[in-house]
């Protein structure tokens, strides 16, 4: 997946993975809050910010992250040394791990 002149023990590189790993984390946690409110107070509270948030991530969101996709989706991204990806993978996985165990742990653990 990766070029040959790839070197993963760079420790350069352990800083920015840190980094995007605790950015994903803290957004799936605020994520995670968002999508399950305690009480009738928090749910009419998330209500209104919800349809900014769907309003803002259905319209100019979306239209950013598609040609993104697209060039990563291309061959050539894959040869690249660019450790990007790795950064984006990162702050996906703790992104979504968190968002799970906020959801659940407010969901199901009261």
């Amino acid at each position: 997946m990766f070029a040959k002149n790839y070197d993963a023990s760079r420790p350069e590189l352990f800083y920015p993975c840190l980094l995007s790993g605790t950015l994903g984390a803290s957004l799936g946690w605020a994520a995670g809050i968002f999508i399950s409110p305690y009480g009738d107070g928090e749910r009419e509270a998330f209500a209104s910010l919800g349809k900014l948030v769907y309003g803002f991530l259905s319209g100019y969101a979306f239209s950013k992250i598609d040609p993104l996709v697209i060039a990563l989706l291309k061959p050539e991204a894959a040869a690249t040394s660019s450790p990007a990806l790795i950064y984006a993978t990162v702050a996906l996985v703790a992104f979504l791990t968190s968002l799970a165990l906020t959801y659940i742990s407010r969901s199901y653990w009261r």
